[in-house]
């Protein structure tokens, strides 16, 4: 403990005394005035801060402003003070802050004071935009619409299986009872229109185990290899065909013709060879692809996909996905006006010679964003996509469905 300069007290004085950068007050007294005896070796001194002394200071010469007409007995006085403090602490320490708003911490300088201000300000303004943005997002889980639907599933061998609140594609039946009876099913379609989740509902539906794989580029990708310490390394092709389950190739029409050639044995006679041997498929090993167009090649749209081999073709029964209404109307929660937006948007790439993809997808993300970030930003991320104003004007130009649709108002703002 040491003295503060010209803070030097004796017995029958009272000051002020600087401890480890903490300032207190008091007097050097045996006991306070009711009888009671001092705190420790800091005879009675009070910790100098905004609980009981005001705004906290290190000034010196401030805190000698403040006391310099302490008593030099001090006792009495001192007393007064030490039990207004406790009764200040005591009402602070029930009183309610008010909501946001800061408390008055004691700076040693002003521009110490105006950084605690603004720090204050930036966190209150981060919890007023936080509580709109949570209420937001609670308010799009609350307004989903319910979908508690139980499907009852005839399989051809006349077994039952049921289906809890799942929507389901028009073309769901039809695939499933092609799988179900052992045939290899090739989905095409445009992109976002759900074939792969078509594809995990039919498994679900046959209690098989779901394996997928995406563009075969190279054999391996199917085979699978062995290493140079000899171990063999499984695919998904393998596991399905060994084990049984559901193999979904996806972006079938993206693969290597070539590659894809050594699959018309196994979906053909059920046999493979594999790095590791000769396997005999499953029972129970099903199959099905997914591309977006019918294998023929590429179109304007999906100008990156590859001429599948007839014979490849050929051990797969082809079906074609579109954009199922009903599914829609669920990812839009509800929002009718989103769905003709969308209907009449495809319509309008069409017509503009324009290929927008507009799927599932993307309308889940608008009637989430619409009501976080408003309609411009949901459009401007989902449906613009960087678009030239020219493009976007193009398809405005096109546009025949409702010109009061509040989607579409708001892309001719975007437009201007």
């Amino acid at each position: 403990m040491s003295y503060c300069k010209k803070c030097y007290v004796d017995s029958k004085k009272a000051g002020i005394i600087e401890e480890n950068g903490q300032y207190f007050m008091g007097s050097f007294v045996t006991a306070w005035n009711d009888g009671t005896a001092p705190v420790g070796n800091r005879f009675g001194f009070l910790k100098f801060s905004k609980l009981n002394a005001g705004t906290y200071t290190d000034s010196v010469v401030e805190i000698e402003n403040r006391f310099g007409k302490v008593a030099e007995e001090g006792t009495t006085e001192f007393a007064q003070i030490r039990d207004a403090a406790a009764a200040k602490k005591a009402a602070s320490a029930t009183a309610a802050p008010a909501q946001g708003a800061p408390s008055a911490p004691g700076f040693a300088d002003p521009m110490s004071a105006l950084a605690g201000l603004f720090s204050g300000i930036e966190q209150n303004v981060t919890n007023k935009v936080m509580e709109q943005v949570n209420a937001a997002i609670a308010e799009i889980l609350a307004n989903q619409v319910p979908q508690r639907v139980e499907h009852v599933i005839t399989l051809p061998d006349g077994s039952e299986n049921k289906m809890k609140d799942k929507i389901l594609h028009p073309k769901f039946d039809i695939i499933l009872k092609k799988v179900a009876m052992g045939d290899a099913v090739y989905m095409y379609g445009p992109a976002g229109s759900g074939k792969n989740v078509l594809a995990g509902q039919v498994a679900e539906a046959l209690g098989l185990d779901f394996y997928y794989c995406s563009t075969i580029t190279q054999e391996y990708k199917i085979e699978g290899f062995i290493d140079a310490g000899g171990r063999y390394h499984e695919t998904e092709f393998y596991k399905a065909f060994k084990n049984g389950g559901l193999f979904m190739l996806d972006e079938i029409d993206a693969s290597c013709p070539e590659a894809l050639i050594i699959l018309n044995n196994a979906l053909e006679s059920g046999y493979f060879t594999f790095p590791c041997g000769v396997v005999k498929a499953h029972d129970k090993f099903r199959c099905i692809a997914a591309g977006n167009t019918c294998g023929h090649g590429a179109t304007i749209e999906f100008n990156g996909r590859m001429k599948i081999d007839e014979a490849t073709l050929n051990r797969f029964s082809i079906e074609s996905i579109d954009y199922c209404d009903k599914i829609e109307e669920s990812c839009s929660n509800g929002d009718a006006e989103l769905v003709d937006f969308v209907h009449e948007m495809r319509k309008a790439s069409a017509a503009a010679g324009m290929y927008l993809v507009l799927g599932y997808r993307n309308i889940k993300r608008i009637a989430k964003y619409v009501s976080v970030f408003g309609i411009s930003s949901a459009l401007e991320s989902e449906v613009i996509r960087g678009m030239e104003n020219d493009d976007i004007r193009q398809l405005i130009g096109a546009y025949n469905g409702d010109m009061g649709n509040r989607y579409f108002k708001a892309l001719k703002v975007l437009s201007a």
